[in-house]
């Protein structure tokens, strides 16, 4: 890369901006979470299916044809052509939340193991990170630095 650009974790608002890709709706699709197995993999009537009882809080109407983590690019993008922002990885991102003395980094999107409420475009969620999690992973953004980012 040229030296006055960078890789990193996105801030929560660069985030959501590309989640919500212009949209005021809750998902990027609109209002609806029964079209929410269009777009994301989340905890649904394939994960209920299971039989595994860790997993019976599941919603059992709605099913996105996968039980468990799902290959990349599966469901539709939104409008801005960027797949997976709801469901399959809770993504990092650079905030970084203290509580009670702890630091908490903060992760958008939910996951394969999220109920469609925490797929949303707005919701965020705090995870220890001293915890391995096959439900959490990462997207990077590229973006220029110092002085050659325009303000």
């Amino acid at each position: 890369l040229p030296k006055d650009w960078e890789y990193a974790l996105p801030t929560e608002s660069e985030w959501e901006y590309a989640c919500r890709a212009g949209t005021e709706s809750i998902f990027y699709f609109g209002n609806e979470p029964d079209r929410l197995p269009e777009h994301a993999n989340f905890a649904d009537r394939r994960l209920l299916d299971t039989g595994d009882e860790y997993y019976h809080y599941a919603e059992g109407r709605l099913d996105d044809g996968t039980a468990r983590l799902a290959e990349v690019g599966r469901y539709r993008p939104n409008p801005w052509g960027f797949h997976d922002l709801y469901g399959n990885l809770w993504e990092w991102t650079a905030t970084i939340e203290e509580v009670q003395g702890r630091q908490y980094p903060v992760a958008r999107g939910g996951s394969w193991v999220s109920l469609p409420e925490y797929c949303r475009s707005d919701f965020r969620h705090r995870f220890e990170t001293t915890t391995e999690r096959n439900f959490i992973g990462f997207r990077l953004v590229l973006r220029r630095t110092g002085s050659g980012r325009e303000r």
